[in-house]
């Protein structure tokens, strides 16, 4: 017959601490705060345009779309029919809560949340783009008569 005996609280308590510190060793501070994605609020005028990133549509706005914090360039670009086309570049800028890992992380949180992305933060988080509309920049040839002419001149080519 085994006798089984019970471990003292300190015991315990010291075994709990080890593994929150192991645990905060192997994650970095920013990236438990907040995260590997961040959030970003898209609004236009006109609403319901289209917001494409790297070639993909990712939402039409007004809307919220999550992009990760590692990716660099990330250009948003907000399209509609008859509107001129807008692109909003994000910037990429490291983010305050790497100091945590002076306190908790060390070296290896620090590393960890560089190689994650969520040592970085994306401005600005939310984007108004105010998009032209094409029949206010120049004529519109489709509201024109068939007995008006246009002539369209390069002065570049004319020599004095």
């Amino acid at each position: 017959m085994k006798l089984r005996m019970k471990k003292p609280a300190w015991v315990i308590c010291l075994s709990l601490l080890g593994g929150v510190g192991l645990a905060l060793l192997l994650v970095g501070c920013a990236s438990i705060i907040h995260g590997t994605g961040q959030n970003i609020s898209v609004n236009s005028v006109p609403s319901d345009s289209k917001v494409i990133v790297k070639g993909v549509h990712r939402a039409t706005t007004p809307a919220v779309i999550e992009l990760k914090r590692n990716e660099s360039n990330i250009i948003l670009r907000f399209e509609k029919e008859g509107y001129e086309p807008v692109e909003v570049a994000l910037n990429r800028s490291v983010d305050g809560w790497i100091a945590g890992n002076i306190v908790f992380g060390g070296f290896i949180g620090l590393a960890i949340d560089f190689i994650d992305g969520a040592a970085y933060k994306l401005s600005p988080s939310e984007i108004n783009a105010v998009m032209t509309d094409l029949k206010k920049q120049g004529m519109n040839l489709e509201d024109m008569s068939k007995d008006e002419v246009v002539i369209a001149v390069d002065l570049r080519t004319i020599r004095k």
